[in-house]
């Protein structure tokens, strides 16, 4: 009987120390140009629980910002490369 190989999750950069983590997540963020986005509500309540713990002075906002901009970083080639193949027009760089 033949088992399927087990997915494997992406190598990405590893965040080690908790004051990497601060670093790269928790610092504001000033959003000069907001867009509304539409995130689960657990998710919210959740974040808004340890983020004035964690970080007094940072906005959830600010803190998703860097989630998601890091993300993109991240994972930039496979992003890159799922619109390469969906579209003509190569997108900008971050």
């Amino acid at each position: 009987m033949k088992t399927e190989p087990k997915a494997t999750r992406p190598k990405t950069k590893k965040i080690k120390k908790s004051s990497d983590y601060r670093k790269v997540f928790l610092t504001n963020t000033q959003a000069s140009n907001r867009s509304h986005v539409y995130i689960d509500r657990e998710i919210v309540d959740c974040i808004k629980r340890y983020l004035p713990i964690i970080a007094p002075g940072v906005s959830v906002s600010g803190y998703l910002s860097n989630i998601f901009k890091d993300h993109i970083q991240c994972h930039w080639n496979k992003i890159h490369d799922l619109y390469i193949n969906e579209s003509v027009k190569p997108l900008k760089r971050m």
